[in-house]
């Protein structure tokens, strides 16, 4: 079930009355524009928000890739750790969700 099994197993403690809360993986130890990373959400009105960085494009495929739609920056394409060239976009492993996306996480796990 991964992170996001555990994320809807726990959400109603995650949530408590939120409007948006913020993941972030235990091994991330950094500074992260996380005060972006919410109003980008909040103005977007978004279900989740990913924050990326760019890396090398020859290192690119040792992390989680993201595609962007260029005019919206939505997600168009996602693959973990590929074995050809994707995108340098990648996953900092921070994200804002919305309640709605726990209702998409539990709709992702019954089909996978």
């Amino acid at each position: 079930m991964g992170t996001g099994g555990a994320l809807v197993i726990h959400k109603d403690r995650i949530l408590d009355n939120a409007d948006c809360v913020l993941i972030l993986h235990a091994d991330v130890c950094s500074s992260f524009p996380l005060l972006d990373l919410l109003r980008f959400h909040v103005e977007h009105n978004a279900d989740c928000t990913i924050m990326t960085t760019t890396v090398d494009p020859n290192s690119s495929h040792n992390f989680g890739c993201l595609v962007p739609d260029n005019q919206t920056n939505e997600l168009i394409h996602y693959t973990e750790r590929p074995l050809t060239y994707v995108n340098n976009y990648i996953n900092c492993g921070i994200y804002a969700f919305s309640p709605n996306m726990f209702a998409r996480l539990v709709t992702c796990l019954l089909y996978t």
